[in-house]
């Protein structure tokens, strides 16, 4: 009866030396998860980081020279000129918002990754965007006779529908 209990011993002690073991390999596994989970984790904040500090640079190089743009658009569709340079300022003048809405749009998205941002309802006009997408391809668009004449969202037609 001794020799089975010491046998019963000797093979629950190797069955709790084997889960033993497995337990502390599996422990080693989970603690080497985390580290690296924990290192992609602050890898992530860093790149995130550099993109939001990438778009904040970025946004202010855009801004400063398209405020000048602007502006100096402004001053001359204020002159005198022919209605042909005219069109061609308000060309300028609307690429250039488009372009800062743009950077604005941009800037929001980054603020949306960031969760700083809200969302609000405005009222849009879709023939005034269609009008300002299309403006910009109207002059192109005079040297091969396109659009016809009864367009009604382009510049040479834009009195007859506005």
């Amino acid at each position: 009866m001794l020799l089975m209990l010491s046998s019963s011993t000797f093979v629950f002690r190797n069955a709790q030396l084997k889960a033993e073991s497995k337990l502390n390999e599996t422990v080693e596994q989970l603690e080497a998860e985390v580290q690296d989970r924990t290192i992609a984790e602050n890898e992530a904040r860093q790149l995130e980081q550099a993109k939001a500090s990438f778009l904040a640079a970025m946004s202010n190089e855009l801004r400063t020279p398209l405020n000048g743009v602007i502006g100096a658009s402004q001053i001359l569709q204020g002159g005198e000129m022919p209605s042909e340079k005219k069109e061609l300022i308000d060309v300028v003048l609307q690429g250039s918002e488009t372009l800062l809405e743009l950077r604005n749009n941009v800037m929001d998205l980054s603020r949306l990754d960031s969760q700083s941002i809200e969302l609000e309802k405005v009222p849009v006009n879709v023939r005034e965007i269609l009008r300002k997408t299309l403006a910009p391809l109207n002059f192109q668009a005079k040297e091969n006779a396109w659009p016809p004449a009864h367009c009604p969202y382009c510049c040479r037609n834009r009195k007859r529908h506005s």
